[in-house]
């Protein structure tokens, strides 16, 4: 499966969860709002680059009278899904036809979707995991798509993260729960892309000395965020990227002999 063939189905199964609660009774979900943004990582799979993928819910549009609504992602995505009170549909702009993606109602082994003639069939394992493939999705109440498994790739994307209605959801730490992780984390930023200005997130299990440091794609050192010694605890920095030109950067935490590295993208 290519690259982009497999962001695609991440995309549009994982929109897919945040949407059905917004036209299900159920509210089994969590409520769709523009803005919204999830963070999946893959750190086991070379194959898969032990890389990222995030999108955020930027707008929405109406495709035969119907409403749905489109994510914004690094890579080229021209997929829409909407929902009624049980299922979720994907609208396929090459066939300029609906599948169905999620049926909640389904049992276990319904076939949900029969796609590119019989090559792309989603069935349902259970209420909370749907397979496509050699694809497997895993959904957590009330927040969504939490995992995609693909057993022919060996990719395991987790969720990491996720801002739902301006909240912060941490994977990891029950929400609610003030404990800290035992190593330093090191979350993506939000928002991501972003123009200027983004919040850098991080937390340490004990008092360290920390640097958290900006570079380019060229490995220059662009902007010096944090360097000094701070408390246990969730700390936020704000980068301000006026100054910078569009593109990719990386920020890197250390702490100790401990490194974290993400990438962000300013967009202007």
């Amino acid at each position: 499966m290519k690259r982009r063939e497999y962001w695609r189905i991440l995309s549009a199964t994982a929109l897919a969860s945040a949407c059905i609660c917004s036209w299900s009774s159920a509210q089994v979900y969590f409520p769709l709002h523009i803005g919204d943004n999830w963070s999946y990582e893959d750190r086991t799979s070379l194959f898969c680059e032990g890389g990222s993928v995030i999108y955020m819910i930027k707008s929405d549009t109406v495709i035969d009278g119907r409403r749905y609504v489109r994510p914004s992602l690094f890579t080229p995505y021209s997929g829409a899904v909407r929902a009624d009170s049980v299922r979720v549909f994907e609208y396929d702009t090459t066939t300029r036809s609906e599948y169905v993606i999620f049926d909640f109602s389904a049992k276990p082994g319904d076939t949900l979707s029969i796609r590119d003639n019989g090559k792309r069939v989603m069935i349902a394992l259970g209420s909370w995991k749907f397979e496509e493939g050699t694809i497997t999705f895993t959904v957590r109440d009330s927040i969504g798509i939490v995992r995609i498994y693909d057993s022919q790739m060996s990719c395991d994307f987790k969720l990491t993260g996720a801002w739902i209605n301006g909240q912060r959801i941490t994977l990891g730490i029950p929400i609610g729960d003030p404990g800290l992780p035992k190593t330093p984390l090191l979350e993506q930023n939000y928002p991501n892309p972003f123009n200027p200005n983004t919040t850098i997130r991080y937390a340490l299990p004990q008092r360290s000395h920390v640097t958290l440091i900006v570079y380019n794609t060229l490995g220059q050192q662009i902007a010096t965020l944090v360097n000094e010694s701070q408390g246990a605890g969730y700390h936020d920095v704000r980068f301000d990227g006026t100054g910078v030109a569009s593109g990719v950067y990386y920020y890197r935490l250390t702490v100790g002999q401990s490194v974290h590295t993400r990438k962000m993208a300013v967009v202007k």
